[in-house]
């Protein structure tokens, strides 16, 4: 079973996270084989921002020890992020035989990079061999996609009482699952589908699902919860639609349907009535009814919904945050994006462009 998924901003993080998870410790430096301190500068030069010296560095660990756990990840990470999946995939497998307690950490990444591929029956088979609370969710969420509850209800026991977001999603998903509603059941379904990548497909499958759970916080909770996920998902019209069904907001959530309606409206070209409502929430900030961290994600949102530079321009006129100046860059006008980076390694990236 072959899926393509659309990039997804957390899955991304995640991807980023585990493969850049290289456990290597300093103690011991001295003695410490000569592969390592080429590790070390590799991820170094990451914090800098300079991508071509962590390449050349990762390579170099690599290519003096294959069998190298350090090595192996540094440079498939940097292999993952410019696109050759199956070399990244080639380099994690030649240091699999060598990992030893490390090898559940091996496994999980070569799920990730197959998540990145689409290829999700060799997500479920690594996932599961990791062992690890991620890997395990990971395999339970391709159970899932392929209507098995009963597997993904074993795997998702496993993990339940894992520590931090992976054992609170297990939690979520039993919850869904276990709950008698057949809507909310479907639901984890979908909830699955979006989390390996499959955006369009969640939300299509979620639209009615949503629409039919018993009237209440909760079904107002999902609404507003996919009409985020839907616009973001090329679906403006079925954003607008769940928003539109919604009976009350969300406690403190106003706000969030706003700039939601804001998105739609900058997605369908209705650039005058984005721009008021995103103009209205920035208003109420300094009160405190609209959080600022907040806002300033919903309208870099906004910005990569664009349709010309110069809305997105409009949109994020005078915010400075890491997502305006990665929006600005990817609309095309790094120029912009400069100048809006807040301090720090994506600055620093850009002022060596």
């Amino acid at each position: 079973m072959s899926l393509q998924p659309r990039v997804r901003k957390t899955g991304r993080f995640l991807v980023s996270l585990i493969l850049l998870s290289t456990g290597l410790a300093c103690s011991g430096w001295l003695f410490a084989p000569p592969e390592e301190a080429l590790v070390l500068e590799g991820h170094e030069a990451l914090r800098r921002g300079d991508l071509p010296a962590a390449k050349t560095a990762f390579l170099s660990a690599f290519e003096t020890n294959e069998r190298s756990v350090p090595a192996a990840t540094g440079h498939a990470y940097i292999q993952l992020l410019s696109g050759d999946l199956e070399g990244a995939d080639r380099t994690l497998g030649m240091a699999e035989p060598y990992a030893g307690d490390q090898v559940g950490e091996i496994r999980l990444r070569r799920a990730l990079v197959a998540l990145r591929s689409g290829d999700l029956d060799k997500v479920r088979e690594h996932g599961a061999a990791s062992g690890l609370p991620e890997g395990l969710l990971l395999a339970a969420e391709v159970h899932l996609t392929e209507l098995e509850s009963d597997k993904a209800t074993e795997l998702l026991g496993q993990v339940q009482g894992a520590d931090g977001v992976v054992g609170a999603t297990a939690d979520k998903y039993l919850r869904m699952i276990n709950s008698g509603d057949p809507n909310l059941a479907s639901l984890a379904d979908a909830t699955a589908l979006w989390a390996l990548g499959d955006r369009q497909g969640a939300c299509k499958t979620a639209e009615e699902l949503v629409k039919d759970l018993p009237q209440g916080d909760a079904r107002n909770i999902q609404l507003l919860l996919w009409a985020g996920r839907s616009v973001t998902s090329g679906l403006p019209a079925a954003s607008r639609s769940l928003l539109d069904e919604m009976t009350a907001p969300p406690q403190g959530q106003e706000w969030r349907v706003q700039a939601t309606y804001g998105m739609v409206d900058v997605a369908e070209g209705k650039v005058r009535s984005g721009l008021d409502r995103f103009s209205a929430l920035r208003s109420e900030v300094k009160t405190g009814a609209v959080p600022a961290d907040g806002l300033a994600d919903a309208v870099a949102t906004a910005c990569g919904l664009a349709s010309s530079v110069e809305v997105a321009r409009q949109l994020v006129e005078g915010m400075e945050s890491v997502a305006v100046a990665r929006c600005l860059m990817e609309v095309g006008d790094p120029g912009a994006a400069l100048q809006q980076a807040p301090p720090g390694s994506l600055k620093h990236f850009l002022e060596s462009q």
